[in-house]
């Protein structure tokens, strides 16, 4: 009586045993179980920021002297502060870092292009919010009123509306050659590809 106690018991402890082990293999065989469907919104979303990406950026800009930023008031960001606009280009080698240049035209005199630079970026898209905020810096060369090259460091941020366009501000701290120091504030749009 003893042995067929004994030889029930293993029985049924190797028929539990092989039936967990082979619902554990057909579970790892199974395909991966769908991230989306009509009724359920996916919690996996493509991401907004990719490597090997291309942006275009479109942008207004003011810029102030260093002499109204030591001194600022109403009349000195009125009379003192130049306006302006441009364009530039940035590729990303990986989601976070990426070179770019740009060209600025403010409203010096006759030139359309007052100043060419180009930076090295560092952006931290946050999760699915669409937000990134960046720094860079570089140096360029300044064309109008005299020409002087410079060095400039700033940080902004982006916000994706999709994959392909968002908006953008940011500012910066421009290190002349030969004048004043001089501040600059920047908004647009940018469109990646």
């Amino acid at each position: 009586m003893k042995t067929i106690k004994s030889f029930i018991a293993w029985t049924l402890l190797g028929t539990v045993i092989s039936v967990g082990s082979s619902q554990a293999q057909d579970f790892t065989n199974a395909p991966p179980p769908a991230t989306s469907s009509r009724d359920n919104a996916s919690l996996d979303y493509p991401p907004l920021y990719h490597s090997q990406e291309l942006d275009v950026d479109l942008f207004g800009s003011g810029s102030l002297g260093q002499e109204t930023l030591e001194h600022f008031s109403g009349d000195r960001f009125r009379h003192r502060s130049l306006w302006g606009g441009g364009g530039g280009l940035t590729y990303f080698f990986t989601r976070y870092i990426g070179v770019g240049g740009e060209f600025d035209a403010e409203d010096r005199s006759e030139r359309f292009v007052d100043s060419a630079d180009g930076n090295v970026f560092l952006r931290v898209p946050i999760l699915q919010t669409g937000l990134a905020p960046y720094i860079f810096g570089g140096g360029g060369y300044q064309f109008e009123d005299f020409r002087q090259s410079f060095g400039q460091a700033g940080g902004g941020l982006e916000f994706r509306f999709c994959r392909h366009w968002g908006i953008f501000v940011d500012g910066r701290y421009v290190i002349a050659d030969q004048s004043q120091n001089f501040a600059e504030a920047r908004a647009g749009f940018r469109f990646a590809f």
